[in-house]
């Protein structure tokens, strides 16, 4: 009695110490990983920053529309001059300061819309840096669900290649046991057959190990966590992902609708018809309203206060006033215009063939998805088939009245069988993710 109580406490103990530790990891289920990537995946994080530099391009296209002003300061020192313009002396031996304050300011008026549509184009500009966030987005989601689809696929092949293990080592000893007792039914050929398809087993067994250890760190580095940081995936089972499965022109619409490549053409072909305008008036004046102010002073000249003679070294003027500036060339420069409109062709060319070819990818992947779910339904009857013919052989050989090759055989289109069906779901889950991806979605609103 004392013993059982021992071990009840150490059990409890030892319960209790799994669930404190279990209690400080982090816990992802698949929509978890997707939602904590997007927070934290560096490659995302690096497109952000990117994307912000086109705002450098917006405020120096905005800063045309302010005014413009101008300082200038001059010092130096200067020799001493009296007297007037008729009846003046200089004295080099005495010297004093000469001080000469130019400012000017310049606000564009009107530019028959040049600064206008410049905005506008720099405007859609930081947009279509942030299509590229959106799309750098959506990879990245996609990448996260491809890869939590790989760790349950790989997890499931191990339990597959450790069930398979089980009945080999089964029957490897049934047969030894056989050979053991002579049994005419049985040769060492058949327990070499058995024992080398074992060996074959364990081969794959390891490399369905490593592939859960893979899928594990590159699942972490897609989320932004450190690949060593001990974290729980909660959905281990591999299942099929297919209750916000819709039908394809949910898909369509949602792509036309949000897919960001198509944002970004149809808001670069706009920019491009701003440029267009913009540069088309190139060769048109500009009318701003100017206004500028000069004070000279020197200390080693007297001020001549004649408001009809021009003393460089004491006065003050200024004014404000309508101007216009025009760079008249006898021989306009179209250079700019015409690459505009080149530019502006062939966007509009590349939309209409990457529009096509974003629907044959979505048609494609939803495609997949179709013959992914005949598949499986086909795959999931010849798993319970086999798993009886299976059955039935063992039983067979262990009466005596069946063939070891025919038990080997049975079992290896059981574990084919498998095989086949899980990677099925695996690859409909892919195939899925690819359609979400393709379609501009990056999690399906529960």
């Amino acid at each position: 009695m004392k013993s059982k109580v021992i071990m009840l406490l150490l059990l409890s103990g030892a319960l209790l110490t799994n669930a404190l530790s279990a209690q400080g990891t982090a816990s992802y289920s698949l929509r978890e990983a997707v939602t904590f990537a997007i927070q934290h995946n560096s490659e995302i994080q690096e497109s952000i920053a990117t994307a912000n530099t086109g705002l450098a391009d917006l405020n120096k296209a905005r800063a045309n529309l302010y005014p413009k002003i101008s300082l200038t300061s001059i010092a130096a020192p200067m020799y001493k001059v009296e007297g007037n313009a008729l009846n003046y002396n200089t004295d080099y031996g005495k010297w004093g300061y000469y001080l000469n304050n130019k400012a000017s300011l310049i606000q564009p008026l009107y530019t028959f819309g040049k600064l206008k549509n410049y905005n506008r184009a720099a405007e859609l500009g930081v947009q279509i840096k942030k299509m590229d966030v959106r799309n750098k987005t959506n990879e990245v989601a996609y990448n996260v669900k491809k890869y939590y689809f790989s760790l349950q696929y790989a997890k499931k092949m191990d339990e597959m290649l450790s069930e398979a293990d089980r009945m080999l080592s089964d029957v490897i000893s049934m047969i030894k046991s056989k050979i053991k007792n002579s049994d005419p039914n049985v040769s060492k050929a058949d327990l070499y057959k058995l024992q080398s398809y074992y060996e074959m087993l364990k081969v794959q067994q390891a490399d369905a190990q490593a592939g859960v250890l893979l899928a594990q760190k590159t699942l972490k580095l897609y989320m932004g966590l450190n690949i060593n940081k001990n974290v729980i995936f909660t959905e281990t089972e591999l299942r099929l992902y297919d209750k916000d499965f819709m039908d394809l022109p949910y898909y369509m619409g949602y792509m036309t609708a949000h897919r960001p490549d198509i944002h970004k053409l149809n808001m670069g072909i706009k920019a491009l018809e701003y440029m267009l305008r913009a540069t088309e008036k190139e060769n048109y004046p500009d009318f701003f309203i100017g206004a500028e102010l000069e004070a000279n002073h020197s200390n080693a000249t007297e001020d001549q206060k004649n408001p009809w003679l021009n003393d460089e070294y004491n006065y003050l003027h200024g004014g404000v006033g309508i101007g216009m500036k025009w760079g008249i060339n006898l021989k306009p420069d179209k250079s700019g215009e015409l690459e505009q409109k080149y530019n502006l062709a062939a966007l509009k060319s590349k939309k209409k063939y990457a529009v096509n070819g974003i629907e044959m990818l979505v048609f494609k992947n939803y495609q997949d998805c179709i013959t992914g779910k005949n598949k499986i339904k086909h795959l999931k009857r010849m798993l319970k088939i086999t798993k009886k013919w299976g059955l039935l052989a063992k039983v067979n050989y262990e009466m005596g009245i069946g063939e070891a090759k025919d038990l080997l055989e049975a079992l290896a289109m059981y574990f084919q069988a498998s095989k086949d069906y899980y990677e099925q779901i695996y690859k409909f889950n892919i195939a899925k993710a690819a359609l979400e991806k393709e379609s501009g979605i990056i999690l399906i609103k529960k």
